[in-house]
């Protein structure tokens, strides 16, 4: 879901229940400022918003309210990661750019070099053996 919510959104969910014209949308969030917003729609359609104060409390019974009347849970969003649907697209694009690099050899597991040695004084030598 990329639908586009407040810049300070803490939480949301997007729900969706099916009907026989199509079904509905109903998108609920909570900013940082103790800001209650709500939109609704039919799918692909949200046209209506509703704003009030609110707390976290009240969000999650509206969710389990809507979700007793049939609506199911299809994204949730968090801040600062975003919606869940994104973030999991995000990875899935990373992982796909990782696996068209070509693989490099592994490197031996034994390593055998002379110490580097550096004189910092003529009472000092430092010695590395990596």
């Amino acid at each position: 879901m990329s639908y586009p919510l407040p810049k300070d959104t803490l939480i949301g969910f997007h729900l969706r229940s099916p009907s026989s014209s199509g079904g509905k949308d109903w998108i609920g969030c909570l900013t940082n400022c103790g800001i209650f917003h709500r939109y609704w729609g039919k799918i692909g359609q949200i046209n209506q918003h509703q704003q009030t104060k609110g707390n976290h409390h009240e969000l999650q019974k509206l969710v389990k309210q809507k979700q007793a009347k049939g609506y199911q849970i299809i994204d949730t969003y968090h801040a600062p990661a975003g919606w869940q649907s994104q973030q999991s697209l995000r990875s899935s694009s990373a992982g796909s750019k990782t696996k068209s690099k070509p693989e490099s050899m592994p490197l031996p597991t034994t390593i055998v070099a002379d110490p580097i040695q550096i004189k910092a004084s003529s009472r000092h030598t430092l010695a590395w053996d990596f």
